[in-house]
C-alpha cells in the first residue's frame, strides 16, 4: 500500500493508509440501525464479504479451535463495546489478542499486496503482527498488542479468560462506534511468555450493533481554495446531525479503496482510523487547512452521526481545489549562510537574506555528507530534489520575513514590503553533535507558496566539546533561586549570550524511581546514578562517593535510549522568547517557575554551562526548599479548567487556598472510575438527586486514595491538569487537611469536559440542585 497521505493538517503530519485494487464495490446498507444486539446470544447479521479478494478464515461470532489454539467466543454485543471468552486449548501455554477494525485490516493486508493472495500467506502476515518480533511499527497494522496471557501470569482465570474491550488495556488499536465490523485475533504459543514454538491462529468476525437513526441527520462539506491548499469546513445540515468523522486522502488512493470495498466500508473506515468520539460541529476539527502541492488531489470524505452515534448510510465527499497561479508571477530569492562566529560544539546560528518576494524560508540541518547530495550536480535527482523541497514546505524549520508585505490584486509587494535579514538559531542535542560536519538545506517560498529551488548553504563544523579541562570555561554564569511556594519556586539564569552558548541544569534531588521529582517535564536520568553517587539521608546532608566531572559529563550527554537523546535540559540564549529579559549590561536572564512540586521538600539543581569554543564548566549544585504546608481541619481549593486551544481537550490547576495536607484527583471516563455513570450525568438523567451524584463521585476519589489505585490518582499538593482525549472526560478533587482525629476531606471540586466545553455544575445538564 502506498503512504502518500501526507498532507498538513494544522501543522500536524497525517500519514494515511489507502491502497487497493479493483473488486466488486459492496451494497450500502440503507439501514444503519442494527437490532437485536446488546445482549447474550442475539448478535447483528454479518455482512457479506464474499466478493472481496482478500481470504481471512474467520468465524462469525465464534471459533472453535484445536488443542494447539484459543477458542473466542462473543458473548455481548453493544454500539460502542463487546464482550468476548477465550478459551486456550490443552497445548497453548500462552496467547496474544488484540481487535482491529476490519476497514484497517484489510488496507494494511492490501499495503502488503495481499489481494488475491493465497489464504496462508494472509495467516502468515497475522501471525507475523501479533508475534512479539514484529510490533505494530514494523508491520504496519493499525494498533497492536505487545501482552500476552499465560497460565503463570492469569492463574485460575487462564483457561476462561473474558474481555469486555471497553476496559481491557489496548483499546486504541479498535476504536468502537456503532455498526462497524471488527476481527478479534488471537495467536497460540506452545511455550509461556508468549515465546518459542506457534500454534493455531483464531480470527473471530463480529459487527457492533446500533440503535435506530434519529431524525434526518446530514453535513454539508464546502471547499475553501488556496494557491497551495484549501480549507475543509463541514456544517450539520439539521439539529439531528450530533457529530461527525472526516477524512482527506489521497483522491486517487481513497477512489481505489472504495471501488475495491464499497462505500460502506469507507465510512467504516472514516470512523476508526483514529481514537475518539465523533468531532462537534462547533469544535475546531470542524475546519481543516491542508497544504497540497500544486499536482496533487485530495477527496475529503465525512459522514455524519446521531445523539445516538449511529451513522447515515453514506457519507458526503468533495474534491480538493486550488485557486489558480497568476501571469507574472515571481519566484522568491533567499540566501542562506552560518553565522561564523555562533558555531558551539552543538548549536550554531543561520542568517537567512530574503527578498521582498519571499514570504519565508524553510529549512532543515542535515549531515554534510547527505547535503552535498543536494547540491546542484550533486547524485541526488530532480525527483528526490523535488522531494525533499515538498517536504521542507511541510515539515521544515520555518523563518519568516517580518517585512513581507504582498498585493495579491496587483501580484507584487506594497510599498512597505520589503525583504529582510534574519538570524535563527538551530540547535539539537539528537541530531547536531560535536565535532561533526552540517550542512543546511533550504527552499523560499513566495505570497502563493510555491518553493523556489532546493539549495544548500556552506558546511560548518561545530566545535569539539572540551569535557576534560572545565578550568578552560571563564565566562560568567550566575544561577539563583527565589520566591519559594508550597508548591514550587523560581529559578534564574543570567549569562552574557556573546560568550556562552549553551546551558545544562536538571532537578537531581530529590529523585522517585530513578527518576527526579517532580517527573514532568524532566527527562530521566541515568537510573540510579544520583542515588550510588550522591545520596541525600534524611537531614538532608550527603553521604556516598561524590560525584566527579566526568560522572556529570556521563550524566549531561550518555544516550539512554534508541533515539540517542542524551539525559539532561539543554537552554541557550533565544533572543525571540519573550521571557528572557535583556538586563542592559550585555547580559541576559532566563527564568522558570515551577508550580507542581511538594510542599517542604528540598530540591537540589545541578547545571554547567558551555562556551562558544566548546568547553564545559563545572557542574554546580544548588538547593532550594519549598515552603511546608500547613494542614488544618477546613481544607479549601479551587479548580480552573479551560479547553485546549486547536486540539481537543483542556488544561488547567488546583490551586490550594489554605489548611492543605494534600489533593487527591481523579480523571474519568467510566463508571468505575467517577463512581457514577457519567452517562446518567451528560443526559440529566433523575435516577438520583444532586447531592446523591456528588457524594458517589467524591466518595470514589476518596475510595481510590484509601485503596491506593493509581489511574490517575495523585498526591502532589498541587496539581496542574491536562488531558488530550476527545471523549468526555470528568476531573474530580478532593482536598485533605488534618485535625486532632486524622485526615479530614473536604468538599468535592470537579469539572467536565464536553463537547469542546468546561462545565463546573452538573446543573449544566439538567440534574437539579435540591
Amino acid at each position: 500500500m502506498k503512504r502518500v497521505l501526507k498532507f498538513c493538517l494544522s501543522a500536524i503530519m497525517i500519514a494515511a493508509a489507502v491502497s487497493l485494487t479493483s473488486c466488486q464495490p459492496e451494497d450500502l446498507n440503507n439501514d444503519p440501525g442494527n437490532t437485536g444486539g446488546g445482549q447474550t446470544g442475539t448478535f447483528p447479521e454479518p455482512l457479506d464479504h464474499s466478493d472481496v479478494n482478500i481470504p481471512i478464515d474467520w468465524g462469525e461470532y465464534s471459533v472453535e479451535a484445536s488443542g494447539l489454539g484459543v477458542s473466542i467466543e462473543v458473548t455481548s454485543v453493544e454500539e460502542k463495546d463487546f464482550t468476548f471468552i477465550c478459551r486456550p486449548g490443552a497445548s497453548v501455554k500462552s496467547f496474544k489478542m488484540c481487535a482491529y477494525p476490519l476497514a484497517q485490516i484489510y488496507n494494511v493486508l492490501l499495503e502488503q499486496d495481499m489481494l488475491g493472495a493465497d489464504p496462508v500467506d494472509v495467516e502468515e502476515a497475522l501471525r507475523l503482527y501479533l508475534d512479539e518480533r514484529n510490533s505494530g511499527a514494523s508491520s504496519g497494522m493499525v494498533g497492536g498488542s505487545d501482552a500476552y496471557y499465560s497460565e503463570s501470569v492469569n492463574g485460575d482465570d487462564y483457561s476462561e479468560l473474558e474481555f469486555k474491550w471497553s476496559e481491557a488495556p489496548y483499546t486504541y488499536s479498535a476504536p468502537i462506534v456503532p455498526d462497524a465490523e471488527y476481527l478479534i485475533v488471537t495467536l497460540a504459543y506452545l511455550e509461556d511468555e508468549a515465546a518459542g514454538e506457534q500454534g493455531a491462529l483464531s480470527v473471530c468476525y463480529l459487527r457492533t450493533d446500533s440503535k435506530p437513526l434519529v431524525g434526518n441527520p446530514g453535513l454539508t462539506i464546502q471547499i475553501i481554495p488556496y494557491y497551495a491548499g484549501f480549507e475543509a469546513r463541514y456544517r450539520a445540515n439539521n439539529s439531528s446531525a450530533a457529530g461527525f468523522y472526516e477524512y482527506i486522502g489521497v483522491k486517487e488512493e481513497v477512489e481505489e479503496y472504495m471501488n475495491t470495498f464499497g462505500r460502506r466500508m469507507y465510512r467504516d473506515y472514516l470512523r476508526t482510523w483514529r481514537m475518539g468520539e465523533a468531532y462537534d460541529f462547533e469544535s475546531s476539527n470542524a475546519s481543516i487547512q491542508i497544504e497540497l502541492g500544486e499536482d496533487d488531489k485530495a477527496l475529503v470524505a465525512a459522514v455524519a452521526v446521531d445523539v445516538n452515534g449511529t451513522p447515515t448510510a453514506d457519507f458526503e465527499q468533495a474534491d480538493s481545489q486550488l485557486k489558480p497561479l497568476p501571469e507574472g508571477m515571481v519566484d522568491a530569492t533567499a540566501t542562506l549562510s552560518i553565522v561564523e562566529d555562533k558555531v558551539g560544539s552543538m548549536i550554531f546560528w543561520v542568517e537567512a537574506d530574503m527578498d521582498e518576494f519571499t514570504r519565508d524560508v524553510n529549512i532543515r540541518v542535515l549531515p554534510a555528507d547527505q547535503a552535498e547530495a543536494y547540491r546542484e550536480g550533486g547524485s541526488a535527482t530532480q525527483e528526490e530534489r523535488d522531494a525533499l523541497a515538498a517536504n521542507l514546505c511541510l515539515e521544515g524549520w520555518r523563518i519568516q520575513n517580518p517585512n513581507f508585505h504582498f498585493d495579491e490584486e496587483n501580484n507584487r509587494p506594497f510599498d512597505d514590503g520589503d525583504g529582510a535579514v534574519v538570524r535563527d538559531i538551530q540547535v539539537d542535542m539528537k541530531s547536531i553533535l560535536s565535532g561533526e560536519e552540517y550542512a543546511v538545506v533550504y527552499v523560499a517560498r513566495n505570497f502563493y507558496n510555491i518553493a523556489s529551488d532546493l539549495k544548500v548553504s556552506d558546511v560548518v563544523t561545530t566545535k569539539t566539546r572540551n569535557v576534560t579541562n572545565p578550568d578552560a570555561f571563564n565566562k560568567k554564569f550566575e544561577v539563583k533561586t527565589e520566591n519559594p511556594t508550597p508548591i514550587g519556586f523560581t529559578i534564574h539564569f543570567t549569562f552574557n549570550p556573546e560568550e556562552v552558548a549553551t546551558y545544562y541544569w536538571q532537578i537531581v534531588s530529590p529523585t522517585e524511581n530513578g527518576q527526579a521529582n517532580p517527573a514532568s517535564g524532566n527527562k530521566p536520568q541515568i537510573p540510579g546514578f544520583w542515588e550510588a553517587n550522591r545520596p541525600l539521608d534524611l537531614t538532608g546532608e550527603h553521604t556516598g562517593t561524590p560525584v566527579t566531572h566526568a560522572d556529570w559529563v556521563k550524566y549531561y550527554f550518555e544516550a539512554v535510549d534508541q533515539f540517542n537523546n542524551p539525559l539532561c535540559n539543554v537552554w541557550f540564549y533565544n533572543p525571540f522568547d519573550e521571557t528572557t529579559v535583556d538586563n542592559g549590561d550585555g547580559t541576559v536572564t532566563d527564568s522558570w517557575t515551577f508550580a507542581d512540586m511538594v510542599a517542604g521538600t528540598q530540591y537540589e539543581i545541578a547545571f554547567a554551562a558551555e562556551d562558544w569554543d566548546g568547553n564545559l564548566s563545572e557542574t554546580t549544585v544548588i538547593s532550594q526548599a519549598t515552603q511546608a504546608m500547613d494542614p488544618g481541619p477546613d481544607p479549601e481549593i479551587t479548580l480552573v479548567c479551560q479547553p485546549s486551544q486547536g486540539t481537543p481537550g483542556f488544561t488547567g490547576q488546583v490551586t490550594l487556598v489554605k489548611d492543605i495536607a494534600k489533593v487527591l484527583v481523579m480523571y474519568g471516563e467510566t463508571e468505575a472510575e467517577i463512581g457514577v455513570d457519567p452517562e446518567l450525568i451528560l443526559s440529566g438523567s433523575d435516577r438520583y438527586y444532586y447531592n446523591e451524584y456528588i457524594n458517589m463521585m467524591r466518595d470514589r476519589v476518596i475510595g481510590a486514595g484509601e485503596d491506593g489505585e493509581t489511574g490517575g490518582l495523585s498526591y502532589y499538593t498541587d496539581v496542574p491538569l491536562s488531558y488530550s482525549g476527545e471523549g468526555p472526560c470528568f476531573v474530580l478533587c478532593v482536598p485533605v487537611g488534618e485535625d486532632e482525629y486524622g485526615e479530614v476531606f473536604g468538599d468535592l471540586k470537579y469539572a467536565i469536559y464536553y463537547n469542546g466545553k468546561i462545565h463546573y455544575n452538573i446543573s449544566d445538564f439538567g440534574i437539579a440542585k435540591q
